[in-house]
């Protein structure tokens, strides 16, 4: 996502409701698909009035898509499976940015100052999911920011970062809580910094740098800020995700390539316009259009199936087939899991023993890494989860050693790769419980005078509590 011009509300744009979404789609990528549509539409400034803009903030919680639109400061809830705008929850709540959910808590970005937009001016605040309505009536935001753009949630600390345009990259610790707000890359004149996006590793931060229009810059920095990655996108980038590493998809090696959504060329001729760009980072940086005659992009994000939802000028389109690393939200939603005894709902994020892993933040972060790389109800066999949990842990260079010995242990005495096996907890008379993995839910039978219960979490690092088995 990407903050480019100030929008014009009296420049009120009709496209068509059918007009195509892309008319060229190439690998890795089959097609793209509508998933939400009938935004209403303006100009992205009074100099571009052939320039229209409409939906920008985007998140999938596993249940709703959420949207937000540029031109009437409204944000939209629809079910899952998308559809059209008008016929979801519609709240006027003056969020035009994007949007991300930390910790159960959900937060929105106003950017653009208007009669429309938060009384507290611009900056991220919190809203309910169920009403849309914002927290305090926006009288006050969680983070005051000069000009917000994109955001990107730091794998290794959970930590959000935030492009601040021209004012550089600020890091937000804290939340939900009491934000504590540090720069990151410092701002100059030279650099309006929008869309970011982490590697899967946490190692490098992208972002857009969005001041040399139409030859936009796609930057990236290593954990220390320092400059690691320069290259011009020319179709004037906005969003940006990264592939995960060692992925090939329909014969192409996607390994931690940069996708780019793409305004297009020429702001006064729109036949240039709805391009997404793959930067290949291992052969040179190479760039290639994947997908073209589209409308004007802009916003880019991941849904909780793993697949790219990118903005046109009047809807958002999921990309496909899905090979994206999930949002670390998704990770934490539960899944049913059957045996020939018992239906259970088992959470498939482990809780890491706080001994050996002290800052639960870190701790949550990087086990929700896990599952969105390692799969745990889906990973091919217990083997191969556990060595990409050890990889996973061992990539993430800041973590303390004994958090990633915890990691893999957790790992090892879990069910993940072994379909039809529980976690098992069994409680003596006198009330000691212990954990074991058993084959199927029938072999986990109680101690005489004592009781057992099939766990609802597939690790024995957290399926058990004293007396029995852990909430899902």
């Amino acid at each position: 996502m990407a903050l480019a011009f100030a929008v014009s509300l009296s420049l009120l744009l009709v496209v068509p409701s059918g007009a195509p979404a892309f008319t060229t789609v190439s690998a890795p990528f089959t097609a793209g698909t509508d998933v939400a549509t009938g935004f209403p539409t303006c100009a992205v400034s009074p100099g571009f009035p052939a320039e229209a803009v409409g939906p920008y903030g985007l998140l999938d919680d596993g249940s709703y898509l959420y949207f937000t639109d540029q031109c009437n400061h409204h944000m939209y809830r629809l079910p899952e499976n998308g559809g059209a705008v008008s016929a979801g929850l519609d709240g006027a709540n003056g969020l035009d940015g994007v949007l991300v959910k930390i910790g159960g808590h959900y937060y929105g970005m106003a950017i653009f100052p208007g009669t429309q937009s938060e009384p507290g001016g611009p900056g991220l605040y919190e809203f309910d999911p169920g009403t849309l309505a914002v927290a305090g009536g926006g009288a006050a935001p969680v983070v005051s920011l000069a000009t917000p753009s994109d955001l990107a949630i730091d794998p290794q600390t959970g930590d959000l970062f935030i492009g601040n345009a021209a004012n550089g990259i600020v890091r937000v610790h804290g939340l939900p809580g009491s934000p504590v707000v540090t720069t990151f890359v410092a701002g100059s004149g030279s650099n309006l910094y929008a869309g970011l996006s982490f590697t899967s590793d946490g190692s490098i931060l992208y972002a857009t740098s969005r001041y040399n229009y139409p030859n936009i810059h796609v930057v990236g920095f290593d954990r220390t800020a320092t400059q690691v990655f320069d290259v011009v996108d020319p179709n004037q980038g906005e969003g940006l995700a990264v592939a995960p590493p060692a992925t090939t998809v329909n014969g192409v090696n996607v390994s931690n390539n940069v996708f780019v959504n793409d305004n297009g060329t020429n702001g006064m001729m729109p036949s240039t316009y709805g391009k997404i760009t793959r930067i290949d980072v291992n052969d040179s940086n190479t760039e290639t259009a994947i997908a073209s005659g589209g409308t004007r992009g802009s916003a880019v994000v991941i849904d909780c199936h793993g697949f790219l939802l990118v903005t046109q000028t009047d809807r958002v389109e999921r990309m496909t087939p899905a090979f994206f690393t999930k949002p670390p939200w998704c990770a934490a939603t539960t899944t049913t899991t059957t045996s020939t005894t018992s239906s259970t709902t088992t959470t498939l994020v482990t809780t890491l023993p706080p001994s050996a892993c002290p800052d639960a933040q870190v701790a949550a972060a990087i086990e929700a890494m896990v599952e969105a790389q390692c799969h745990c109800s889906t990973a091919s066999n217990h083997g191969t989860f556990v060595r990409c949990a050890k990889h996973v842990a061992k990539a993430t260079g800041s973590l303390p050693r004994s958090c990633k010995r915890a990691v893999a242990d957790c790992a090892a005495r879990s069910t993940c790769g072994k379909p039809g096996f529980v976690t098992c907890c069994r409680t003596t008379a006198k009330g000691k419980t212990t954990c074991s993995i058993k084959s199927d839910a029938a072999r986990c039978k109680a101690t005489k005078h004592g009781t057992a219960c099939v766990g609802r979490r597939p690790s024995c690092c957290d399926a058990c509590v004293s007396g029995g088995c852990a909430a899902p």
